[in-house]
């Protein structure tokens, strides 16, 4: 089986630099591409515009991730579902970091990525890393594969709050002090059937 060379057709090279208007204005193209999903045997090729069909980008300053592809769904009644708040963003917080990296390759490869989850929405109401989704990265010139490492997005600040699990001694970390309580998921599970339990609410400790 012969691979297809998913870079011949890309906007930026290796170790290329560019700036977050170049990006912005990258997203906004590939959002607003029709995209000729042929992945079906003995079926016509699918043709998908994510602007046409109510997709937006936009920005957050995750810590986490560096792309993120979501929806919501509402009844509209008669047992039918709706997708609204169809939106894929990337984090600011990383981008910033990572242009001056001569990152642009790996940035276009989110894009893609995450363009391609609302692609693979679309074409059957859900989305995840299977090998359909996976096709679809394909045919959207995405290698389908994670682009940055977790030393890579690894977060250069040291988060201001660590939350304890008193229980397992499980941490988490957070830049912003939690408004309302939570519990540990993993001890939830095991001892409470996955329900909220005030025996397992985390201890807020600030570092700095």
């Amino acid at each position: 089986m012969t691979t297809k060379n998913l870079t011949k057709e890309l906007y930026f090279s290796k170790n290329d630099a560019t700036s977050v208007r170049e990006v912005h204005a990258l997203f906004e193209k590939l959002l607003a591409t029709t995209w000729v999903i042929n992945i079906y045997r003995n079926q016509e090729p699918k043709e998908i515009n994510l602007k046409d069909l109510g997709w937006r980008i936009s920005y957050n300053n995750a810590k986490k991730a560096a792309g993120t592809c979501m929806w919501k769904m509402r009844n509209v009644g008669f047992g039918i579902q709706e997708a609204y708040a169809k939106e894929v963003q990337l984090s600011m917080h990383f981008l910033q970091q990572n242009l001056g990296e001569g990152k642009a390759f790996e940035w276009e490869e989110v894009i893609r990525h995450e363009l391609a989850h609302a692609v693979d929405f679309e074409l059957r109401k859900k989305s995840n890393h299977d090998r359909h989704w996976v096709a679809v990265a394909n045919a959207m010139l995405s290698t389908g594969e994670r682009t940055f490492t977790d030393n890579q997005i690894g977060d250069e600040k040291p988060s201001k709050y660590t939350l304890v699990c008193g229980s397992c001694g499980k941490e988490s970390k957070k830049h912003r002090r939690p408004t309302r309580e939570s519990a540990c998921g993993k001890c939830c599970r095991e001892h409470n059937g996955g329900r909220f339990s005030k025996e397992f609410v985390l201890d807020v400790i600030q570092n700095y």
